[in-house]
């Protein structure tokens, strides 16, 4: 690479960081001034920058421009269309994918990571299992990074089991992986096979982090867990993991949703970062737990502390207005919900509805659900 190269790049990888489209698109006019358009590092930079600027337009039209590509100019525009994680850029890497296929372009692991996560999105395991083929023929099934795309994708899909023998014909795991199968089991509510999980990764001397007791205690949210969840939580204190906000606020959740409401409370109390999804999660919980006059009277503290709730708040104070039938504090919390312009929301509408209606107003849960049904056919027209 010449100095203008050198230059160029530096400049470009300056204004990817910042997605600044204005200067970038200047750059690129100078890169082409300069005859360097062709040099295939630069371009298949160019396409990376207006990738991740979100201009995949412009990314596509520089990406057809190169004569001379090589599976990187392949991996940049793949990976900005599957960052979208819209169905128009899914559609759009399953194409380039076939078409890279067709031209007989080898992926390599970058490929088959950003194919992978598409058909994640999708949760189209036949559109995986197409690329689980290709890394075998390719000898990169085997790959840590493939890996943990392969079980995000299967677990995405559905096939939980399919997930876990590419686990487990893994040469070696990373916490991503090990994550990323326990959240598969989590999701799936295999809470016995989860817990297995975990326990194996501390036999293995796994990374514990922060991320996998968040995924295993995403699994523990019924009574009969309350064991699995005190043993966890002694887990994370052993390894000075409960000052992560993310386990406190995960222990909080899974205590109050397996019934206990002390060492919920006792978690939360001794949080003092509290954020929306501590306070949510308490707040929840107790309404979830019977303990409604508490649910309403944390939301209060929690307002009079300046703390902006949630819609996931408001469906957990809702809930606890259904229960006691508070039409007072529920209408309140109906004009506060206004304000912040979460009506909308289909789920609140439901509590909305639920909560008028089993408060006694029926006028209102009429109205209500009146409502709702015009905003679910709006949205199924979208």
């Amino acid at each position: 690479m010449n100095f203008a190269s050198r230059s160029f790049f530096t400049s470009l990888l300056h204004f990817t960081e910042q997605k600044n489209l204005h200067n970038g698109r200047t750059l690129h006019a100078q890169i082409v001034k300069s005859g360097l358009g062709s040099d295939l590092f630069l371009a298949n930079s160019l396409v990376n920058y207006y990738a991740k600027c979100g201009h995949l337009v412009q990314a596509q039209l520089q990406f057809e421009e190169i004569d001379n590509k090589d599976v990187i100019s392949w991996n940049c525009l793949i990976n900005g269309y599957s960052q979208q994680s819209s169905p128009e850029g899914s559609s759009l890497v399953v194409q380039l994918f076939q078409r890279m296929r067709t031209e007989n372009v080898i992926p390599n692991a970058h490929t088959l990571a950003g194919v992978l996560t598409t058909a994640a999105n999708l949760s189209d395991a036949s559109f995986g299992q197409q690329a689980h083929c290709v890394s075998i023929k390719i000898a990169n099934s085997r790959d840590i990074f493939v890996g943990c795309s392969l079980i995000n994708m299967y677990c995405k899909s559905g096939f939980v089991l399919e997930g876990r023998r590419v686990f487990d014909r893994m040469p070696e795991r990373n916490s991503v992986s090990w994550t990323t199968m326990i959240s598969g089991y989590a999701v799936e509510r295999l809470t016995a096979e989860a817990m297995l999980l975990f326990k194996l990764m501390r036999c293995e001397e796994g990374d514990e982090n922060e991320f996998v007791f968040t995924s295993i205690l995403s699994a523990l949210v019924l009574p009969e867990h309350i064991d699995n969840v005190k043993q966890v939580h002694c887990v994370a204190l052993r390894n000075g993991l409960v000052s992560f906000l993310s386990v406190r606020n995960a222990l909080v959740t899974s205590y109050t949703k397996s019934g206990n409401s002390n060492d919920a409370l006792g978690m939360f109390e001794s949080s003092t970062d509290r954020n929306t999804i501590t306070w949510s999660a308490m707040i929840t919980g107790y309404a979830q737990t019977g303990n409604s006059e508490d649910a309403l009277c944390l939301f209060s503290k929690m307002q009079s502390f300046g703390i902006r709730p949630s819609k996931f708040t408001f469906v957990g104070v809702l809930n606890a207005c259904s229960d006691i039938g508070a039409v007072r504090e529920g209408k309140q919390v109906h004009d506060y919900l206004l304000k912040l312009g979460f009506e909308s929301q289909v789920f609140i509408r439901t509590a909305l509805v639920d909560m008028y209606a089993k408060c006694g107003c029926v006028v209102d849960a009429r109205k209500g659900f009146d409502q709702l049904q015009d905003l679910i056919l709006c949205c199924g027209r979208q």
